[in-house]
């Protein structure tokens, strides 16, 4: 199951050449991260469930340029994070850099991203020392991809959620959101047998309000252990904070403690003011908005059943 990116130590995803070439652009939750080769001996792939995330080229919230440089194992600046695993982030010269290494292979890291003042165009550089001789690459592997779309929802008005998110059969768009081991995974199983729903991701879901007001979940390519994830969206019709029970019940939750559930299930930019007061700006505003209660479940098709009777 993918991690928290200031954790997660887990292997790459599953690498599928899929698309080559020297430009692409990912697009999730209407935002879109354009990247663009400046080295002409690279070419690019698309590994995995981010296939399914390519948007054709247009406007773009972050492009980069892409090129080949051997990296350092240190570098001249504050750090402002250390994950304590995959990556580092710190302030050179007022621009915020992401380093993210494979410390099981090199002590420098195999790629780094270096974000202009703004946050809208930056560069991204690949170690060649970690790249077979021709050979094609994901510059936009897990978790700089998460890590690059954490910085655009801070900026965008958006906060991404530990839950699994749900489209039922009536085109209702359900939240269900919670710790590990809490039934993300199960439930998305669990719905996925559903006819006529869809399940738009088993671990990351990504929310946002839209310019007439209105909530939507989206979903993203960092999936968990049952490796659903689709790019679609919905309208958020609930949000059920996830608990096992000894049967099927929903809980009235006050919007402040729905607030500080969401909180302690979302991956907000903890190490930058900005991006936690935005994180809690948009949990309010979702709370405020959306029903949100509290779902102690019996894992089995029952479950199913009871928020499909319940939920309205």
């Amino acid at each position: 199951m993918a991690g928290d990116p200031a954790t997660d130590t887990s292997p790459p995803r599953e690498e599928t050449e899929n698309h080559t070439g020297q430009r692409f652009s990912l697009g999730i939750a209407g935002l879109t991260v354009r990247a663009e080769a400046r080295s002409p001996a690279l070419r690019f792939r698309v590994d995995g469930p981010s296939r399914d995330f390519l948007v054709e080229d247009g406007d773009a919230e972050l492009v980069l340029d892409v090129s080949l440089r051997p990296l350092e194992e240190t570098i001249e600046g504050e750090l402002l994070f250390d994950s304590a695993g995959p990556w580092t982030l710190h302030d050179s010269g007022g621009r915020r850099v992401y380093r993210v290494f494979d410390r099981s292979v090199a002590a420098h890291p195999y790629t780094e991203v270096r974000l202009d003042p703004g946050g809208t165009t930056g560069e991204l550089f690949v170690d060649p020392r970690l790249l077979e001789p021709g050979a094609a690459t994901d510059p936009l592997t897990f978790p700089l991809d998460e890590l690059l779309f954490l910085e655009l929802l801070a900026r965008h008005g958006g906060v991404e959620l530990h839950a699994c998110g749900v489209v039922d059969p009536s085109g209702r768009g359900l939240l269900f959101t919670g710790h590990s081991g809490h039934g993300k995974t199960t439930m998305a199983s669990l719905w996925k047998t559903v006819p006529g729903s869809i399940v738009l991701s088993d671990d990351r879901i990504v929310v946002r309000r839209t310019s007439d007001g209105r909530w939507r979940m989206y979903g993203t390519p960092w999936h968990g252990e049952a490796r659903l994830a689709a790019s679609a969206d919905a309208e958020v019709a609930g949000i059920y904070v996830l608990g096992r029970g000894t049967e099927n019940a929903f809980g009235r939750m006050s919007r402040a403690d729905a607030v500080t559930a969401l909180l302690a299930r979302s991956f907000p930019q903890f190490h930058s003011q900005s991006g936690l007061d935005s994180a809690l700006s948009v949990l309010d505003g979702l709370a405020a908005q959306v029903p949100c209660r509290s779902f102690a479940f019996v894992p089995g098709p029952g479950a199913v059943r009871f928020v499909l009777e319940n939920a309205g």
